[in-house]
C-alpha cells in the first residue's frame, strides 16, 4: 500500500489514506479482493491527478527540466525508460527520474512507443528520439545544432573554394596575404579564461555537442592525441573531431611549458569524455618513450566502450567528418589500417637484440594507426604481445615496430590483422594518415607545395586541393603559423561538409573502402 501511495501526489494522499483506513477489514477472507480494489483505485487516482494538474507553469517547468537534463548529463546518452501519459513525459536514466510537463510538445503514443517530433518553440526544448529496432531512447539537443548550422562558413580574405580547385591566382593571393604580416596566435590565457564558463567556451568556439546521427551514436570512437606545443592548433583539432559519444586521451609532453598542461586541463574539464594523461612522459625521439604514452592512453581508453582507436598528434587534422569516419570504419568491418613493410624495414635497428619471441617476424611501419578494439586489447593484455613489447624496448625506434609487427604476423591471430604480404603500396594502401615523405625509395605521385621539415612535408595553401580529395582519413603535418589560411580553409571545408551531410541527409559511398585488400584479407 505504501509503495502504491508514492505514485500519488500530496494533494490526493490524504483522501487515499482515509479510504485505505476504512478498508482495514474484519473480513480476512476478502483481503485479496480488497488488495486488488486498492491497486485499481490507486491507478485511477494517479490518472485523475494528471488530468487536473495545473499546466500554467508548463513552459517554466520545461526550462527547469532543461537544466536538470544538463545536470544529469543526459545529452546524447541512453536513458533507461520513457513513459507517456496524457501531458506527462517521464524520463529515467536509471538513477533518477525527470518529469516534464509537455502539453505543448507533439509527442504521440502508438503501440506503447514514443514517436519523436520536435517540441514546439519553447526555450530549452529537447528532442526525444527512439532508436530504430531497439527500445532505447536518447535525448538530443537540437537548439545548438540549428544555431551552429544556420549558415555555411567562408573565408573573407581569400576564396577557399577556388584554392581547393588549385586556382593558382587565388593560391598566390593567399600566400601573399600571409607573408605580408606575421601570424599572431591566441595566447594560452585566452583559453583558460574562456573555459571558466564551459558552456560559453563550447558555444563561442563552435563545438558540436550533439551525437548528430544514430549511426554515429552507436559507433563511438576513441582517440589519443600526443602534443608538445601550440594550444590553439590542438584545440582546433579537438574541436573538429569532438562528439560527446567519443572518448579522448590527451598526453602533454613532460617537456612542455607548465602553462600548456594547465590550459589543456582547463579545456578537458569542460568535457566528460576528454582526459589528460597523468603522469606525463618525457618523450624522446627514437626511444620507447614515443610509444609509451600511446600504450598508456590505450589502457585508459579501454575502460570505455568504443569501436575503433585512432592515435593522433597535435599537428594533424581530419580529412573526413565524424559521420564519414564511422561509415568508413564500419566498411572496414573490423580490419586494421596499419602501415607495414619488410623490404624497407631497416633490419640494422634490431640486429643486436636477437630474434623476437614466438616466431614473430619484425615489420616496420608507422606508429599512427586505425585499429579495432580487439587489437588494442591484444596489444595491452596478451602474454605474446607483452613478450614482444619487452623485445621491442631493446631495439632502435621501437614505435615503428610494435603496432606494425602485431598487425602483420597472422599466426598470432590478432583481431583485425592482415593475412597478406606485409608491404604497404598501391595493392595495400595506408589510409590512416596522409603524409608526404622526402628522400624515400618509393616515388610519391604528388609534390609537396609547402615546405619540408625533417624529411616530411609541412602542408601549404597549395596543398588544399589534394587534402580535400584524398581518400585518407587524417593528414600530417600542419604548422599553424606557417600557413594559417590553409588551416582556416580546411576547417571551413570540414565544417561545411559536416553540416551538409547532416542537414540534407546525404549518404557517403564506402564501396572504395569495402574493397581494400586489408579489408578483404583480415583475421
Amino acid at each position: 500500500m505504501l509503495m502504491a501511495t508514492t505514485l500519488i501526489s500530496s494533494d490526493f494522499r490524504p483522501l487515499l489514506l482515509r479510504c485505505c483506513f476504512k478498508m482495514k477489514t474484519r473480513y480476512s477472507l476478502k483481503k485479496v479482493f480488497f488488495s486488488v480494489t486498492l491497486i485499481t483505485l490507486c491507478f485511477f487516482l494517479y490518472i485523475f491527478q494528471l488530468q487536473f494538474r495545473n499546466v500554467k507553469n508548463s513552459e517554466q517547468l520545461l526550462i527547469e527540466d532543461h537544466a536538470v537534463m544538463s545536470h544529469f548529463n543526459l545529452h546524447g546518452k541512453r536513458v533507461s525508460s520513457v513513459s507517456v501519459s496524457n501531458t506527462k513525459l517521464i524520463i529515467s536514466n536509471g538513477s533518477s527520474a525527470i518529469k516534464t510537463d509537455s502539453f505543448k510538445s507533439k509527442f504521440s503514443v502508438e503501440s506503447s512507443t514514443v514517436k519523436h517530433q520536435q517540441m514546439s518553440k519553447v526555450p530549452g526544448a529537447k528532442l526525444l528520439t527512439k532508436t530504430r529496432n531497439t527500445n532505447k531512447f536518447f535525448i538530443n539537443d537540437q537548439t545548438d545544432l540549428k544555431s551552429l548550422f544556420k549558415n555555411k562558413v567562408f573565408m573573407t580574405k581569400i576564396d577557399c573554394q577556388k584554392v581547393a580547385h588549385y586556382d593558382i591566382n587565388e593560391v598566390n593571393k593567399g600566400i601573399k596575404f600571409q607573408n605580408a604580416k606575421q601570424y599572431i596566435g591566441l595566447p594560452d590565457s585566452y583559453f583558460r579564461n574562456l573555459t571558466q564558463n564551459c558552456n560559453n567556451f563550447k558555444q563561442k568556439m563552435g563545438y558540436i555537442t550533439s551525437h548528430m546521427t544514430e549511426e554515429e551514436l552507436y559507433f563511438p570512437l576513441a582517440y589519443s592525441i600526443l602534443m608538445y606545443k601550440d594550444i590553439e592548433q590542438v584545440e582546433r583539432l579537438l574541436r573538429a573531431i569532438y562528439r560527446p559519444q567519443n572518448f579522448y586521451c590527451i598526453h602533454v609532453d613532460q617537456k612542455s611549458k607548465s602553462s600548456i598542461l594547465k590550459t589543456m586541463k582547463a579545456i578537458a574539464k569542460c568535457f566528460t569524455h576528454v582526459h589528460i594523461l597523468s603522469p606525463s612522459i618525457n618523450v624522446r625521439w627514437g626511444e620507447f618513450s614515443v610509444l609509451e604514452p600511446e600504450l598508456l592512453c590505450m589502457k585508459q581508453l579501454l575502460r570505455y566502450k568504443w569501436k575503433y582507436f585512432i592515435n593522433l598528434t597535435g599537428q594533424e587534422f581530419p580529412l573526413k567528418t565524424n559521420y564519414q569516419l564511422v561509415r568508413i570504419l564500419k566498411a572496414y568491418n573490423g580490419a586494421n589500417d596499419v602501415e607495414g613493410t619488410q623490404k624497407r624495414a631497416n633490419t640494422n635497428r634490431w640486429e643486436k637484440s636477437g630474434p623476437p619471441p614466438h616466431g614473430i617476424k619484425p615489420i616496420k611501419g608507422s606508429v599512427h594507426v586505425v585499429v579495432q578494439r580487439g587489437f588494442v586489447d591484444y596489444a595491452l593484455n596478451s602474454p605474446v604481445a607483452k613478450d614482444l613489447l619487452e623485445w621491442t624496448k631493446t631495439v632502435q625506434i621501437p614505435d615503428e615496430l610494435y603496432f606494425a609487427t602485431l598487425n602483420h604476423n597472422p599466426h598470432l591471430k590478432v583481431p583485425g590483422s592482415y593475412t597478406g604480404i606485409p608491404e604497404t603500396g598501391p595493392d595495400k594502401p595506408f589510409l590512416a594518415r596522409y603524409k608526404i615523405w622526402e628522400n624515400t625509395d618509393i616515388p610519391f605521385p604528388y609534390n609537396c607545395k609547402g615546405k619540408t621539415s625533417r624529411s616530411i612535408c609541412v602542408f601549404g595553401l597549395g596543398d588544399l586541393q589534394m587534402l580535400t580529395t584524398t581518400p585518407a582519413l587524417f593528414a600530417n603535418k600542419f604548422f599553424l603559423p606557417y600557413h594559417p589560411l590553409l588551416q582556416k580553409c580546411l576547417e571551413d571545408w570540414h565544417f561545411n561538409k559536416t553540416r551538409d551531410y547532416y542537414l540534407y541527409n546525404k549518404k557517403f559511398n564506402t564501396s572504395f573502402y569495402e574493397n581494400l585488400s586489408f579489408v578483404k584479407n583480415k583475421i
